[in-house]
C-alpha cells in the first residue's frame, strides 16, 4: 500500500519494469512491433499494488510516447493469468479468492494467447487485457476505478441507501458493532462467518497485514459511511477495540462523560494488554511508566494512591502487569 513505499521500493519496482522498457526504445529505435506487457494494475487501481502501478502506468505512457512519433508501440495491460509466474506462484487460494471478489478475473493460457492475436487487429497504443466482473465492481467494498465509472452505475443509489443504515448503526451497542467488525474481517480473510474471528484476537495474529487491514477498513466504510483511517487495524488491533472507535464515530452522544471515557479507554486497553507477547512486554512498560510519571505529575494534588506508586520502580511495575494482566517480564 502506498503508506509503506519507500523511495528504495519504488525504484526496485521502475528499474525492473520502466527503466528497461524505455532502455529498450532507445536501442530498438523503428522497428516492425513493439509490444510492453503492463498490467491492468496501472488502470484498475488494485489495493496493494502502488509501485507496480506506476511502473505499468509508465510503460504505458511510453506506448504513447512512441505512436505519437510515428513509431510502432502497443502495450497490453494484462490481467491475472491462472498458469502461475515467478511473480504469481506466491499466491494461495485466499490471495487468489480476494482478487476475484475485487472484480478482476483470471486468464487461461489459451484465452490470453487468442488476446495476444487479437491485439494485432487493433490499431491503439493501449489495450486492456482481462476479464472484468461488473458485478462484483458493484457491489464491492473498495473504491470505484475511474476508468469503469461509465460502466457501474448502481453505486449512488447503494450509497443513498447507505445513508439510512448508518442511522440504524448509530443505535447499536457495541456489542453489535463488535460482530460487524468479526464479520467484515471474517471476509477479507475468506471465512464463511464472523465465529472464526474472536473479538479480543489481534488481527497481526489471524492473518492481517497492510493490504488486508485496508481491504477491512474500505469494507467498514461502505458499511457504515464514515471516512475511516487505512492505519484502522494497527491504530485498534483487536475487533473489539476497533468497535469501540466504530461506536463513538457512529454515537459521539454517549460519549459525554470524560470519566467514563478515560475508564472505557482503560478497559479496552487491558484487552489489548493481555495479547502483548512476553517479548515486548519490555517496550510496553517503558511507554506505560512514560505515561503514569506525565499523569502523576500533572495530578499531583488529587492523586494521593498514584503517589505511592513508583512509576520508576520495575519490580513494582512488572507485579501490577503481572497480577492484573498476565504480562510478566
Amino acid at each position: 500500500v502506498i503508506e509503506s513505499l519507500t523511495p528504495e521500493r519504488l525504484h526496485k519496482v521502475l528499474a525492473s519494469k520502466a527503466v528497461a522498457a524505455w532502455n529498450l526504445h532507445e536501442l530498438a529505435g523503428d522497428v516492425d512491433a513493439f509490444i510492453l506487457y503492463s498490467s491492468a494494475a496501472s488502470l484498475l487501481s488494485p489495493a496493494g499494488q502502488s509501485a507496480y502501478s506506476a511502473a505499468n502506468a509508465a510503460l504505458d505512457a511510453l506506448a504513447a510516447h512512441r505512436t505519437a512519433r510515428g513509431l510502432p508501440a502497443q502495450s497490453l495491460a494484462w490481467g491475472l493469468w491462472e498458469e502461475r509466474s515467478g511473480m504469481t506462484a506466491h499466491l494461495g487460494d485466499v490471495e487468489i479468492d480476494r482478487i476475484g471478489r475485487s472484480g478482476l478475473g483470471t486468464l487461461t493460457t489459451d484465452k490470453a494467447l487468442a488476446l495476444f492475436d487479437a491485439a494485432w487487429n487493433v490499431a491503439e497504443p493501449l489495450l486492456v487485457a482481462t476479464p472484468l466482473d461488473l458485478a462484483a465492481y458493484r457491489s464491492g467494498p473498495g473504491p470505484l476505478p475511474t476508468l469503469l465509472a461509465g460502466l457501474v452505475t448502481a453505486r449512488a443509489a447503494r450509497a443513498a441507501a447507505g445513508s439510512s443504515a448508518v442511522r440504524d448503526l448509530a443505535a447499536m451497542s457495541e456489542a453489535d458493532l463488535t460482530r460487524l467488525v468479526c464479520e467484515q474481517a471474517a471476509g477479507v480473510l475468506g471465512h464463511t462467518g464472523p465465529d472464526a474471528v474472536r473479538p479480543d484476537r489481534a488481527f497481526n495474529e489471524i492473518g492481517f497485514d497492510s493490504l488486508t487491514g485496508v481491504d477491512l477498513r474500505n469494507r467498514l466504510n461502505a458499511a457504515t459511511g464514515l471516512r475511516l483511517p487505512s492505519t484502522l487495524v494497527f491504530d485498534h488491533p483487536t475487533p473489539r477495540l476497533l468497535a469501540a472507535r466504530l461506536l463513538a464515530e457512529l454515537a459521539p452522544e454517549t460519549r459525554a462523560d470524560p470519566a467514563q471515557d478515560v475508564l472505557d479507554e482503560v478497559d479496552r486497553l487491558e484487552s489489548a494488554l493481555a495479547a502483548v507477547p512476553g517479548d515486548d512486554a519490555a517496550r510496553v512498560i517503558a511507554r506505560l511508566r512514560i505515561l503514569l510519571r506525565r499523569w502523576s505529575d500533572a495530578h499531583e494534588a488529587d492523586a494521593d494512591d498514584v503517589q505511592e506508586f513508583d512509576p520508576d520502580n520495575d519490580e513494582e511495575l512488572f507485579g501490577i502487569l503481572d497480577d492484573e494482566l498476565g504480562i510478566q517480564p
